[in-house]
């Protein structure tokens, strides 16, 4: 594993010479906000930014606080581009409302993406088994099912990017390399649902997506599947 030095250096290297798209779905709080500041705070606010989730006014005021790229020197440069900074609304409980959303990125970022940052995460203080109008669990829903279809629909977009030779990444934040027994009889726990269980074996379930998806995708790069610590 790379040291945190080694990290820090290639984070501080990061200078594309295009304007990135990157779209964090969960932006609005905790990790993917952080993430979301850190990169515009990297590119110094050259960088394109879709914010999904559920609160506008807290996305409106992380839109306010992107830096501005400083304006191009004046001899032989071309005009100021535009930078994108949009907040698309989503409750991600329902499949129906997560395919809205992914056809709307799909739309506004014209197919192309380079960075994906999922960190949407739980339903709180849920100990028993409630089902969405899906007739999946939420939490789930909101840990697992979710994260696949938007990683299902939106990797063209990302395989967009990577054929014109720029970054394309998928970053999804949970409760990577656990390695609990997955219940082969059991995978959506209807049987024995136990709110630990739920969060442990979503974890695992988004582990073996993020394998899967680098053997039939782009090179293992482009998917990292991570775990947060409190």
């Amino acid at each position: 594993m790379p040291s945190v030095e080694f990290a820090e250096k290639v984070v501080a290297s990061y200078r594309p010479s295009y304007i990135p798209n990157a779209v964090f779905i969960g932006g609005t709080s905790g990790i993917g906000r952080a993430m979301l500041e850190a990169l515009a705070k990297q590119t110094q606010g050259r960088v394109n930014i879709w914010i999904v989730g559920r609160n506008k006014a807290v996305a409106e005021e992380i839109i306010a606080s992107i830096p501005s790229p400083s304006p191009p020197e004046p001899e032989g440069s071309m005009a100021t581009p535009c930078f994108t900074r949009e907040f698309v609304a989503c409750d991600v409980s329902l499949l129906r409302n997560v395919q809205a959303m992914t056809q709307e990125l799909l739309r506004q970022t014209g197919g192309k993406i380079n960075v994906l940052v999922i960190t949407s995460g739980n339903a709180m203080s849920m100990f028993s088994r409630v089902e969405t109008a899906d007739g999946l669990d939420l939490q789930m829903m909101l840990r697992y099912y979710s994260r696949f279809k938007m990683i299902e629909d939106l990797v063209p977009a990302l395989e967009n990017a990577h054929a014109l030779g720029q970054d394309a990444r998928v970053m999804t934040v949970l409760a990577a390399g656990i390695g609990l027994k997955v219940p082969i009889d059991d995978l959506d726990l209807k049987k024995w649902y136990n709110y630990l269980k739920v969060h442990m074996l979503t974890g695992v379930y988004n582990d073996v997506m993020i394998k899967v998806r680098t053997l039939v995708s782009l090179p293992p790069t482009l998917f990292v599947s991570a775990r947060h610590r409190y």
